[in-house]
C-alpha cells in the first residue's frame, strides 16, 4: 500500500492537469493490476530528452533556443494555473519531438498539489541539482518563485547551446537566490515575449 501512494499521487496530479496543454505529457487512462499500477501515457513516437537533444545538437539558433524557453513556461504555467508544483523540473524531464522541436513536459512523480500556501521544502524529491536554493535554506516555499528558478536553470543550459549568448539579464535574475528578487511566471513570460532580454 505505500507503495501505491507515489502512483495514485502522480495519477491525481495529472488529472488535475487535464489534457488541454500540448506541453504536457497527457495520461490517457490508468489501472490496477495485481503487480501494482499501469498508467497509459502519450507517447510521442520521436522523441529524446531535453538533456540528450541539447548533447547531441553541437548548436541551436536563438529561435530555437526561444522556442523551448517560451513552450516550457507555458508548461509551467499551465501547471502553476492548476494548482500542482512539478517538484522535479530538469533537463531529463522535458521531452523534444522530433522533427517538430515541441517540448513535453513529463514525470509528475515529485508534484505536489499547493494553494497559495507554501510548501514544505521537507516534501521537496526531486534533483538536487536543479532544486531552487530556498528549500534547502528554510522549511517552506512558494511554488511560483521556485518554478521559476527551475526554469532560469534549464535556461542557463539551453543558452550554453545556443549560438549566441542572449537572454543573460532574464536568466540571472531567475537564478536570483532571493526568491523576492526573481520575476513572476507573468513577467518572465513578458520577458520571452520581447526579441531580446
Amino acid at each position: 500500500e505505500g507503495e501505491a501512494r507515489p502512483v495514485l499521487a502522480e495519477v491525481a496530479m495529472m488529472l488535475r492537469l487535464g489534457t488541454s496543454c500540448t506541453n504536457i505529457i497527457h495520461l490517457h487512462d490508468w489501472m490496477e493490476n495485481s503487480t501494482g499500477y499501469i498508467l497509459v501515457l502519450e507517447f510521442p513516437e520521436r522523441c529524446k530528452t531535453l538533456d540528450s537533444y541539447l548533447e547531441d545538437s553541437l548548436s541551436i539558433d536563438e529561435p530555437t533556443a526561444l522556442q523551448f524557453m517560451r513552450q516550457l513556461l507555458n508548461a509551467v504555467r499551465h501547471c502553476f494555473s492548476h494548482g500542482v508544483f512539478h517538484g522535479d523540473l530538469h533537463l531529463t524531464n522535458v521531452l523534444v519531438t522530433e522533427p517538430s522541436a515541441d517540448l513535453k513536459l513529463i514525470d509528475f512523480g515529485c508534484a505536489l498539489a499547493f494553494d497559495n500556501e507554501p510548501l514544505e521544502s521537507c516534501e521537496y524529491h526531486g534533483n538536487e541539482v536543479f532544486c531552487p536554493p530556498e528549500i534547502e535554506d528554510h522549511d517552506s516555499f512558494l511554488a511560483g518563485p521556485a518554478y521559476v528558478w527551475c526554469l532560469g536553470a534549464i535556461y542557463k543550459e539551453i543558452m550554453k547551446a545556443c549560438e549566441t549568448n542572449g537572454y543573460r539579464l532574464t536568466i540571472r535574475r531567475c537564478l536570483s537566490r532571493d526568491p523576492a528578487d526573481r520575476p513572476t511566471l507573468d513577467e518572465l513570460q513578458s520577458r520571452l515575449r520581447r526579441s531580446r532580454s
